[in-house]
């Protein structure tokens, strides 16, 4: 893979980390994977303006993406501890900020393992 190519990889994924979710490498079985993005960037947008809750994001984004792609055993892992993460925040035991390093730091153990 190039270096441009990783660094667009990289952009892309760091842009959607940011907004709150995190994108699959399994191609789509029916639905175009900017759908699934855009799907999710607008479950993160509902919860960033206060219309639901963490948790309630994290369950539909997980929604999203598992009934759209066929999840690894580590993007399941992923999945349960964003949930978690999640209703931390919920009960603001953890901040939203501490919130998304956490599911960084998910993602890059559970995840990024299995894509070598």
């Amino acid at each position: 893979m190039s270096r441009t190519a990783v660094r667009a990889a990289l952009l892309v994924l760091a842009t959607t980390l940011a907004a709150g979710c995190v994108p699959s490498r399994q191609p789509p079985t029916t639905v175009t994977q900017a759908s699934v993005e855009q799907r999710k960037m607008e479950v993160a947008s509902l919860r960033d303006r206060g219309l639901i809750s963490y948790e309630e994001a994290a369950r539909r984004q997980f929604a999203i993406q598992r009934n759209a792609y066929a999840l690894s055993d580590g993007e399941m892992s992923f999945w349960r501890a964003s949930i978690e993460y999640a209703m931390l925040v919920d009960r603001r035991q953890i901040t939203p900020d501490e919130y998304r390093r956490r599911v960084q730091v998910a993602y890059q153990e559970y995840v990024e393992p299995g894509r070598g």
